[in-house]
């Protein structure tokens, strides 16, 4: 009977993607995990801190770079009692993140008496990818009435993203995912993001809240439903707090979330 019900539950898990205690059936997420640790030497800038001070009592975030919450789940941190997954979908604008193209490795020269004299051979040319690089810099706040409050935590997020040539769109708006843990609450999310050349600066507000799940004893409480495309097992979890294009982590899943938020069927 127990090995039907824990069936069952990976069974829900895997087809609506409905993350609940059921969760723990997957295999490795009841091996030993550490929690998630930040990067070394981690701070804001003064003057990134200096410009969301500025922003934070009409939370008017600044338009370099156009960065919008645009959702939040939460799940159990089941290796710290007491501690929440806290998941951030961002969309952003290729254009603001600096793109810029990036030669690969050529192929060793051929010599001259093996290289044929055709167009063809003219023609052969490293191919592009296209790479954008910048800082992400979180900073939770604890919200009491709608009321920023004092700084809970600061987190350093540096980001490199690389695109195809051809996959590359400046127009084109991307799904970005930032997790960090903390204690069940009211939190403001204020975020910034830089370009590396300090060139563009652009930040956003957003209230969110995660219940206290030792409070919940007795009842039956699922965290907010995602429906995904995908989800695959990680040889570890996460040990770093990283931004990752199209899918989050959580413990030692890899999850991508259906954009569309729909079920597509053949």
């Amino acid at each position: 009977m127990e090995e039907k019900m824990n069936s069952k539950k990976l069974a829900l898990v895997a087809t609506l993607a409905i993350f609940t205690l059921s969760v723990l059936a997957l295999p490795g997420l009841g091996q030993a995990q550490q929690p998630k640790q930040d990067k070394e030497n981690l701070y804001i800038p003064k003057d990134v801190k200096a410009l969301l001070e500025q922003g934070l009592a009409a939370k008017q975030g600044l338009p370099d770079i156009a960065v919008t919450v645009s959702a939040h789940y939460f799940f159990p941190y089941y290796r710290v009692p007491g501690l929440m997954h806290n998941v951030f979908e961002l969309k952003l604008k290729n254009a603001d993140l600096g793109f810029a193209p990036v030669q690969t490795a050529a192929a060793p020269a051929a010599k001259p008496e093996d290289k044929k004299e055709t167009a063809e051979a003219f023609e052969e040319v490293p191919a592009t990818d296209m790479t954008a690089q910048f800082n992400v810099f979180l900073q939770f706040r604890e919200l009491t009435d709608n009321v920023p409050g004092k700084i809970v935590k600061e987190v350093f997020v540096p980001a490199t993203v690389t695109l195809a040539a051809a996959d590359y769109k400046p127009d084109a708006e991307e799904v970005y995912y930032v997790s960090y843990d903390l204690p069940p609450g009211s939190y403001l999310l204020a975020l910034a993001m830089r370009t590396r050349d300090l060139k563009k600066t652009g930040s956003s507000y957003f209230e969110f809240s995660a219940p206290d799940w030792s409070k919940l004893e007795g009842k039956l409480e699922t965290s907010p439903i995602l429906i995904n495309k995908e989800i695959g097992q990680m040889p570890a979890q996460e040990t770093q707090t990283d931004l990752h294009r199209g899918y989050f982590t959580y413990l030692v899943l890899k999850v991508t979330p259906n954009i569309a938020k729909a079920i597509h069927q053949k």
